[in-house]
């Protein structure tokens, strides 16, 4: 059908095209342009070969009747001059000769002509032979015009294409080179990858990595993963523990998303002072934690439903912990790569996981399992990844790259902010953050000051645990006393009747010194504090540190009445360190 409508078209546009006639002789140029003009078509008229090489570059006709003798410059010459200045454009070239045998016909189709008619004409013949040139013409046109709008709408998809990678590729790939305790790989298995590794430090240097897997691969899972890395990275930076961050994640893909589309993801926050690990799995394989020396010290499996699926009520955002006593690195992966290596996304194919790195030295277990994908699977199917954390008890090293350390500390002039947190919003408010978010910016400073969140931290985690919950610190020295310890807080939390805890902070100066003075006053019975102030901590110790902190960081620690409020004055002009602690004078 589209042929035959094609060859109508063709008759019918024959007077669109435009015919250029070459030969020596007047008479003969005269009577060719006349019949054709009768057909329809649009002459121009060349009397040698050198005249029509210039007609063609500038007046570009559709078709050319080119005579073989001619004087100057004949027609074989000037056709391959024709078609070297034509490039890819397709002009039928039609000879004319007096010549009559094959020979000569054979010489001008290999000369470049496309067709040959023999003097004297016949223009019955040549009638015929137009209207088949101008139907293949206009087919080709059409063909020319189709390419051209195909190479436009590519060129258009891969630009849409590249932008989307690269706006892709920086949301997934923010501040993950600066951090020496991580490895990570990912592959994909198209242009877009489905898979995101993202990773940031708190203000208190607890590290954040996130493992996240949108279902599907391609460019519909990567933009499906892309909602999480927003909350991620915004609330890691303001201090949010893990817990509130995959509770907004989970939301934010309900909102977001269509139902059928969800985001398995791994979330580790891992606080190398304190030596523990909180780990939420929501529907990606088992993570595995190994020694240095290759043993199996913990596999974490999955416990939750993959972001999106469950409703806030249904939903639990809590995570496992593991306290961690010698080197040892957590190695998790991406569904892809369990199913690149043949293993099962079960504690089973964890085990098989810590069996190929256990043989390989810490710094070669992320090759090892890059190796072990692309082996077994050549090009992956999906899109698969591995996260390397490195972990050593006492490491604190936190890279650099906040724009509020170390930036100027201007001074706001006297203010003062309370705040009253009643029982029901300690159980659902995340008091910290707020604090240091509203204290930074009375000073200008547009990001973490770690050293002001580790104060503000360790006030009202002591006000809320041991004098509002009554927990005791013993727990944990008991055998997995810390998750022992996190499991009480959060029974106790959630049974709480009555507690208040009230905050205030003030911007003043001391001489020409800025400072801030904190005051937080809880309900609890509150604890010896004259004992407690005049004995440090042992260093080993897993509770206790926080007085010492107080006083090597603050100007002055007051305590008063029964230990329930204490008043810190926090200088705001000390540099801080590598450590996110005072540096030394």
């Amino acid at each position: 059908m589209e042929v035959a409508a094609a060859q109508v078209s063709a008759v019918a546009s024959a007077s669109s095209h435009s015919v250029l006639v070459v030969d020596d002789h007047p008479q003969a140029q005269a009577l060719l342009s006349r019949f054709l003009k009768r057909m329809g078509y649009h002459v121009e008229v060349a009397g040698n070969g050198l005249e029509a090489v210039e007609a063609v570059i500038r007046e570009r006709p559709d078709i050319v009747i080119m005579d073989v003798e001619m004087p100057v410059m004949g027609g074989y010459e000037a056709t391959e001059r024709i078609r070297a200045a034509a490039h890819e454009r397709w002009l039928p070239i039609v000879f004319l000769s007096a010549t009559p045998d094959s020979g000569a016909l054979i010489r001008a189709l290999e000369r470049g002509g496309d067709d040959y008619l023999v003097k004297p004409i016949s223009y019955t013949v040549l009638r015929a032979k137009m209207r088949a040139v101008s139907r293949t013409l206009i087919l080709q046109r059409e063909l020319e015009d189709r390419s051209a709008r195909l190479a436009a709408y590519r060129a258009a998809e891969e630009e849409q294409n590249r932008h989307a990678e690269h706006v892709i590729r920086r949301l997934a790939s923010h501040d993950l080179a600066d951090e020496a305790v991580l490895q990570h790989w990912t592959a994909a298995a198209d242009l877009f990858s489905g898979d995101l590794v993202a990773a940031a430090r708190a203000p208190s240097g607890v590290l954040h990595v996130m493992l996240a897997d949108g279902a599907g691969h391609g460019l519909a899972a990567a933009l499906s993963a892309l909602p999480v890395t927003q909350p991620f990275y915004s609330m890691t930076e303001k201090g949010y523990p893990l817990p509130t961050i995959v509770d907004e994640m989970n939301g934010k893909i309900r909102r977001l998303l269509p139902v059928e589309r969800f985001v398995a993801a791994t979330l580790i926050a891992v606080d190398f002072k304190e030596q523990i690990i909180q780990i939420w799995n929501g529907g990606n394989p088992p993570l595995a934690i190994v020694s240095y020396d290759g043993r199996l010290l913990h596999v974490a499996r999955s416990r939750n439903l993959a972001l999106g699926v469950a409703p806030d009520n249904l939903f639990s955002a809590e995570p496992e912990i593991y306290r961690f006593d010698e080197p040892c690195q957590l190695i998790a992966c991406s569904d892809g790569l369990f199913e690149a290596a043949g293993w099962s996304a079960s504690e089973s194919g964890a085990k098989l996981l810590a069996e190929l790195v256990a043989a390989k030295p810490p710094a070669e277990r992320l090759a090892a399992l890059k190796e072990r994908c692309v082996e077994s699977s050549g090009a992956t199917a999906d899109d698969a990844s591995a996260v390397v954390i490195t972990c050593v008890p006492g490491h604190t090293a936190v890279p650099q790259t906040s724009a509020g350390e170390g930036a100027a500390v201007r001074h706001a002039g006297d203010w003062h902010f309370d705040i009253g947190l009643s029982t029901e919003q300690l159980k659902s408010v995340d008091i910290v953050p707020m604090l240091h978010d509203v204290a930074s910016k009375m000073h200008g400073w547009c990001a973490r000051n770690t050293k002001l969140f580790l104060v503000l931290s360790e006030l009202v985690t002591n006000a809320l645990e041991h004098g509002v919950l009554g927990l005791e610190s013993l727990v944990k020295l008991e055998p997995d006393g810390f998750q022992r310890y996190m499991q009480l807080r959060q029974s106790k939390l959630a049974a709480l009747k009555e507690g208040v805890i009230h905050v205030r902070i003030a911007g003043l100066m001391r001489g020409d010194r800025p400072m801030l003075s904190i005051v937080v006053r809880d309900s609890g019975a509150g604890f010896d504090h004259v004992s407690a102030m005049a004995h440090m901590a042992r260093l080993d110790a897993p509770y206790g540190r926080g007085i010492p902190l107080l006083k090597r960081v603050c100007e002055e620690v007051e305590y008063r009445g029964c230990g329930n409020e204490v008043e810190v004055l926090f200088p705001l002009d000390v540099q801080e360190n590598s450590q996110g602690e005072p540096a030394a004078d």
